[in-house]
């Protein structure tokens, strides 16, 4: 089951892999993409910083259960 964010101490646990989490790059089809934790996700357009942390925050998200 997942772990529910409920404190400081919880997020910054996830903020300690952000080194997992590359660079915004292109894929062969134009998507924006970053590999997190070895996978290859599609991310959402950032055209704003709000859009590059909320990337953020789901890629850690996804994270949470290493």
């Amino acid at each position: 089951m997942d772990k529910p964010i409920r404190d400081v101490d919880s997020l910054n646990e996830l903020r300690r892999n952000e080194h997992l989490i590359s660079e915004l790059q292109k894929d062969e089809n134009g998507n924006d993409i970053r590999f997190v934790d070895g996978r290859k996700i599609i991310q959402i357009e950032e055209k704003t910083d709000e859009d590059r942390r909320l990337n953020n925050a789901i890629n850690l998200w996804r994270m949470r259960n290493r």
